[in-house]
């Protein structure tokens, strides 16, 4: 059912994030769901705490200090909101406000971190986190994982809901136009291609959460196999700039500057993944991750370590073990591993399609309260 978009609709769904590019997993779910929501005439606004303004896309700059945050929550006329935030504070305040203002308030968990936040608060950030999430009224969460843990934290499971985040890919979105010019030359002389995904400076008791140094490690290792091989890291953002000059010496120490690319330029990623032939993620934790998914949908193996729950479709090794990650490498390079079965090709719409549905659902109920 198709619904009119007005310019200022009180019933469309005011959406909180932050929009690509840096092409993170949250910004890039948001970017496709909302294609989709144009193209069914769904009503909503992204209100993009990075200060992009695409008036043709229905994104507005917010801001991204706590006072915009704080005049958006108090200010903003939608009756549906729908936060994106790993913040626990700003979760607390955001949806303390938009209650007492008696709006609809949707959420999405993207990962663990909210949870890992919550074990290690004080007692009343834990019981205001709590409380407060009780009165969402749907949470969409990624992974059975962190949906069971919600519903451990006494919300109701009728008010949550498991949806990948993963919306697939368009073909405007995997054509080769999205790649540089580097990136084509790279994969013309480099042979087999081998992709990551990673931010820098991101570290959970010391540990990288996305395992740079076991990219390095593997990196050097396919380089004395074949020094025609390809490695190449997708980065989304800096968190600490000592660790991203860190990695990039240790590229060049290693001699593996020629053979491994780290790519810290905004893109549509998708179109590299469809020229990889192998793609691994050796994160320590996740939530549902976008990049394997993605591979798995146009069919590029993928092998990941067992920290959490993987997609049906991963190879998986053992989480922080080098010699375990380059094994599997090896094998399914030389073709002595089985390739599990892969995604059909519509998987990730239904999920998208929940949302929707749930965006519909507020908006024809006037975004009224449960």
């Amino acid at each position: 059912m198709k619904l009119r978009h007005k310019q200022n609709d009180l019933n469309a769904v005011a959406i909180l994030t932050g929009f690509p590019p840096p092409y993170g997993g949250v910004g890039v779910h948001v970017d496709r769901l909302i294609d989709i929501a144009m193209a069914e005439g769904v009503p909503y606004r992204v209100y993009d705490r990075l200060g992009k303004t695409i008036p043709e896309r229905k994104i507005t700059a917010s801001g991204s200090t706590a006072r915009a945050f704080l005049q958006l929550l108090i200010t903003l006329k939608e009756r549906v909101v729908h936060l994106h935030n790993n913040g626990i504070i700003a979760l607390v305040v955001a949806i303390s406000i938009l209650s007492w203002r008696s709006k609809t308030v949707l959420l999405t968990i993207h990962s663990q971190k909210p949870m890992r936040n919550h074990e290690k608060a004080c007692r009343l950030i834990r019981y205001l986190f709590e409380t407060r999430l009780r009165k969402v009224n749907r949470i969409f969460a990624v992974s059975t994982e962190i949906a069971d843990g919600l519903i451990g934290m006494g919300v109701p499971s009728d008010r949550v809901c498991v949806a990948p985040a993963f919306v697939p890919p368009s073909a405007r979105h995997v054509d080769s136009s999205n790649l540089s010019k580097e990136i084509r030359q790279f994969l013309k002389v480099r042979s087999p291609i081998i992709g990551s995904h990673a931010w820098f400076g991101y570290f959970i008791d010391g540990v990288h959460v996305y395992s740079l140094d076991m990219i390095a490690l593997l990196a050097k290792h396919l380089v004395r196999q074949n020094p025609t091989v390809g490695i190449y890291t997708v980065i989304s953002g800096t968190y600490d700039e000592t660790h991203r000059r860190r990695i990039l010496d240790l590229r060049k120490e290693e001699k593996l500057e020629e053979n491994w690319m780290i790519i810290e330029t905004p893109f549509h990623a998708a179109a590299l993944y469809a020229k990889t032939d192998v793609f691994v993620r050796p994160t320590i934790t996740d939530g549902d991750s976008i990049s394997i998914r993605e591979c798995l949908h146009l069919a590029i193996p993928v092998i990941a370590s067992d920290a959490v729950d993987r997609p049906a479709g991963c190879i998986l090794h053992e989480s922080r073990n080098p010699d375990a990650l380059i094994a599997a490498v090896d094998a399914l390079l030389a073709g002595t591993t089985a390739q599990p079965p892969f995604y059909a090709s519509n998987t990730g719409f239904e999920a998208c399609n929940i949302i929707l549905e749930t965006y519909r659902e507020c908006i024809l109920n006037k975004g009224g309260k449960r």
